[in-house]
């Protein structure tokens, strides 16, 4: 088409030279040969900047706006217009020409997307060819082409536009966003009807006020409406003042919704298979089953159907159309939402290309994370499973690793392909587990996919069909994850309290610094405050109510527990929440090696079944009830740390935990302050025993010394089922196999008759010992042994308990290894072997920083002095000192081993950063108060300043 006809077609005031125009684009990326090159104004840059670029990739011509000045003189054609975008869409309109006969356009905050899809359903029914364009992309009963703005931009929406109507599609239902409206995107659409859904706070960060939204929004009706008929939901606080706007412009309002006059919701049943609706559509009654969850839903088949009538089509006909909606299936189709507003979505991708174009998709509405469900097909191309893999964890945010149809092959087998390029993937074999974790794991804010099986119905696995529909599982798994943690008046029953009103809790906190919305606030009492002091605070963050032992002031008693005692109150619901599980209770204890435990079970079991387990370092006489307190009425397993510092506290922690097995993992010189001895300790940690349930498993380390007195006391407490694990061949559990490298540490387990293999990234001989009791564990339960122990490799440490960074130092690089969260004289020895069995580079030293292990009592001199043989044993070059006592080690150290010591770690810390070099291996660890994290962050930030 010739330049001066286009731009006549388009209205557009043009007196200049003539060219042929092939094609259009905003994107200086896009041109091609005999282009016309739209420079438009932008945010982050401006079109003109990239007319040379447009020039040399074909363009002939370029629209820029009236106000451009010092344009390349390089033969370009330029047509000035006042409004870039605006005239941009118009040409649009005017390139492509043609566009279906009836089209109809919703705009709102949400319910866009069901709305426009409903309408071509709708239109589908009466015999119509229909389409809708929007944040799903172009969808019709034949094709989907996914796109990821709500309204695409104009010269986009006008090719779609052709090439529907060149298909045949005449009826048209398309989305409008504020910002497609404000732009112009629109402009140019021959636009039949117009509906509003509804306005929320959004894109604020582009309007800045909800009165700028709805301005933007309004402009929708400002353009000519061939049947001059709007539909509005009459159910929203902005009706009257967008109903008087639109009259005022001369169009007709059809409104919808419980209060309308035009299309009346009067009730609505929900039922299994959706809700059954009572009607009047224009006067007229109606009895519809919809077969749509949610009266969400029933408001957008609403404005579909309002819209719908507005081009002409019979309301008996159309009112019938309402019993066959559905989401597009299996397509991008919207499942369900969250109570806090995450939706879930489900799609048939499953090729590389389709899962990066569904992620694509819903990034850009994506308000917080982007999470995904997925797994690879059995007997297909496993080329394509790292490739899917890589995808996932390059443009999702959290990523669940799972089984789709396995077919003949090995699930595991075929996770194991993908795992390795997907660092943060999540690994629960177990589809349905996989959708219910990702699930409750959602976030406001988050959007999940779950992708890969779509429409489909069923599961192959080992050449059978079993049922399975992924958007069965999505809904069970919301139902599941929306259902209350507690009620208020469970809480009181279980507390021996008062509720004010009976309202729902989803969770439990004692800090009102981290209250979430729907928290319970407890509000203990302690030595240095009273959390009485801080209900104000937990309620303004969103708790939904607080339970107290004295009324507060200005807080509405409906949201007001009262019981005699708090402490007691939390102890209290703790038991009532073991009282009403069946889950498996596992007890962890010793003096090390409780929380690498714990993390192991927690990664393997939750590959599993429904896990619950310690936070933290909640394992204590308040941590613990803590813990217990929060466990969902519906788990399957319960891992739960049970730390103590004197003798009489495991009898009570464990009374609370009755715990089914128990682990004692090795016993050692931990709060040695308050245990004289090793058998003292063991004789205190032997307590756990005595609150087992009937017929509890008891897993010992064989290997420790006080081994044959744990299993004497496990014995004295009834239990009959010991079991061992350790190096020894006649152990339940053995080690067959392990060799520790930089990297990994692969094992080999016994457990008669079986022999499990598995990969550990936790360093450490002392770990693969802790690795031998999960082992134990899990046979125990009866899991999957494959999907259990394949997570195991996912398991890495973590700051504080021996995560490794490698560091920029003066000259190269040094490795750190931050082991600073606590320490015993026994974790203090398993880490300076970790640090023997590593090789510096080339000029590198190991070093040990060490900090004073404390409540070591009378013995503590010793027990320092001690580490000494670690030391020398490890090939330790050199010996940082912070503490009194480590001080003395120092001193008892070669000089040559000697580097420098201080009696505070912020006293040590820039001294260790200063003699750090490339090639250097630097350990450092300590009790937590000896606050060994100060020099682990001086290292991590020496070079940032």
């Amino acid at each position: 088409m010739q330049l001066t006809d286009l731009l006549r077609k388009a209205n557009i005031p043009y007196s200049g030279a003539d060219c042929l125009i092939d094609g259009l684009t905003a994107d200086s990326r896009k041109v091609g040969k005999n282009f016309l090159f739209a420079a438009l104004p932008g945010v982050k840059a401006d079109g003109t900047a990239f007319l040379a670029d447009a020039k040399e990739s074909g363009a002939v011509a370029a629209l820029v706006p009236e106000s451009a000045e010092n344009l390349p003189d390089n033969g370009l054609i330029y047509v000035k217009v006042a409004d870039a975008r605006k005239a941009l869409a118009l040409i649009a309109a005017a390139f492509y020409g043609k566009q279906p006969e009836t089209a109809v356009c919703v705009t709102g905050t949400n319910g866009k997307t069901s709305t426009a899809n409903f309408c071509r359903q709708i239109w589908d029914f009466l015999g119509k060819k229909g389409a809708s364009v929007g944040t799903l992309g172009v969808l019709t009963s034949e094709f989907a082409t996914y796109g990821s703005l709500t309204t695409p931009d104009s010269v986009t929406l006008h090719a779609e536009l052709k090439d529907l109507a060149d298909k045949g599609y005449n009826h048209l239902a398309f989305e409008a966003s504020s910002h497609g409206i404000e732009q112009h995107r629109i402009d140019g659409v021959n636009i039949a009807a117009a509906g509003f859904t509804n306005i929320t706070r959004d894109h604020l960060d582009y309007h800045k006020t909800m009165e700028n939204y709805l301005a933007a929004k309004l402009g929708l009706f400002d353009r000519p409406l061939s049947t001059k008929t709007v539909v509005l939901n009459a159910d929203i606080p902005e009706y009257d003042r967008i109903a008087d706007y639109c009259r005022q412009r001369g169009l007709t309002v059809l409104d919808y919704g419980k209060k309308a006059k035009a299309l009346r919701l009067i009730s609505a049943r929900h039922e299994t298979n959706g809700q059954h609706l009572e009607l009047e559509i224009l006067g007229k009654p109606y009895s519809v089953h919809l077969p749509l969850a949610g009266t969400f839903q029933a408001m957008n088949a609403l404005c579909a159907l309002g819209l719908v009538l507005a081009t002409g089509e019979d309301a008996d006909m159309c009112v019938k159309a309402l019993e066959t909606l559905n989401g597009a299936p299996g397509r991008l189709e919207h499942v369900a939402d969250r109570k806090n507003g995450a939706a879930v979505y489900v799609d048939y991708a499953h090729t590389p290309d389709a899962l990066e174009t569904v992620l694509n998709a819903l990034r850009p509405h994506t308000k917080n994370r982007l999470c995904v469900v997925f797994g690879c097909g059995g007997d297909r191309d496993p080329g394509k499973r790292p490739q899917m893999g890589a995808i996932c964890n390059a443009l999702a945010d959290v990523v669940y690793v799972t089984d789709d149809n396995p077919r003949s092959e090995e699930p595991a087998v075929i996770r194991a392909a993908i795992l390795p390029a997907c660092p943060k993937g999540i690994n629960v074999g177990n589809r349905a587990l996989a959708i219910e974790e990702a699930v409750k794991q959602l976030e406001s804010g988050d959007i999940l996919v779950v992708a890969g099986k779509g429409h489909e119905t069923g599961q192959l696995i080992k050449g059978v069909m079993h049922p399975f529909d992924d958007r069965e599982e999505v809904r069970k798994a919301v139902a599941l994850a929306d259902t209350p943690l507690w009620t208020a008046e469970a809480v009181a029953h279980a507390t021996n309290g008062r509720a004010g009103s009976d309202f729902a809790i989803t969770g439990i906190s004692i800090d009102s610094r981290t209250v979430k919305a729907g928290d319970l606030y407890i509000a203990l009492i302690g030595e240095r405050l009273d959390g009485h002091d801080f209900v104000a605070q937990a309620l303004k963050k969103g708790a939904a109510g607080v339970l107290v032992s004295k009324l507060p002031e200005n807080v509405p008693l409906e949201q007001v527990i009262l019981v005699s005692d708090t402490t007691k109150a939390l102890k209290d619901l703790a038991a009532a929440a073991r009282a009403r599980t069946t889950a498996k209770v596992i007890g962890i204890t010793g003096s090390s090696g409780k929380t690498s435990t714990k993390e192991m079970l927690k990664i393997a079991l939750s590959s599993v079944g429904r896990t619950h387990t310690t936070m933290g370092n909640l394992n204590n006489n308040i941590g613990l009830p803590l813990t217990l307190a929060r466990m969902p009425e519906k788990t399957d397993f319960a891992v739960i740390e049970m730390g103590i510092s004197h003798a009489g506290e495991m009898a009570e922690l464990t009374a609370l935990t009755r715990p089914d097995i128990a682990v004692v993992t090795m016993i050692g010189t931990a709060h040695h302050e308050y245990f004289k001895t090793p058998d003292d300790t063991a004789l205190a940690k032997a307590e756990i025993f005595e609150g087992m349930t009937d017929k509890g498993i008891v897993f010992l380390n064989a290997d420790n010394p006080q081994f044959e007195l744990l299993a004497k006391e496990a014995k004295k407490a009834g239990l009959t089922d010991i079991r061992t694990f350790g190096t020894r061949a006649e152990n339940s559990v053995g080690l067959i196999y392990c060799a520790e490298t930089a990297d990994e540490t692969p094992v080999t387990a016994r457990v008669e008759p079986a022999r499990y293999s598995y990969i550990l990234h936790l360093p450490g001989k002392h770990q693969v010992m802790n690795s031998l009791a999960v082992v134990g564990v899990l046979d125990v339960l009866g899991v999957d042994m494959a999907s259990a122990l394949q997570s195991l490799s996912r398991l890495y440490p973590t700051a504080g308990r021996g995560k490794r960074y490698t560091l920029p130092c003066a000259g190269g690089e040094f490795m750190l290894i931050d082991d600073a969260y606590n320490a015993n004289p026994e974790s203090m020895a398993a880490g300076l072997e970790v640090l023997g069995t590593l090789e510096p580079e080339k000029g590198g030293r190991r070093i040990a920083v060490l900090g004073d292990m404390l409540e070591l009592g009378g013995e503590s001199e010793a027990l320092h002095l001690g580490l000494k043989k670690s030391l020398e044993d490890n090939a330790v070059d050199l010996l940082f000192a912070a503490g009194e006592q480590t001080g003395k080690l120092f001193d008892s150290m070669p000089a040559e081993n000697q580097g420098a010591k201080a009696l505070t770690s912020a006293e040590l810390a820039d001294t260790v950063a200063q003699s750090v070099r490339p090639g250097d291996i630097v350990f450092v660890k300590g009790s937590f108060g000896s606050k060994m994290t100060l020099i682990v962050e001086k290292l991590k930030n020496m070079n940032n300043g």
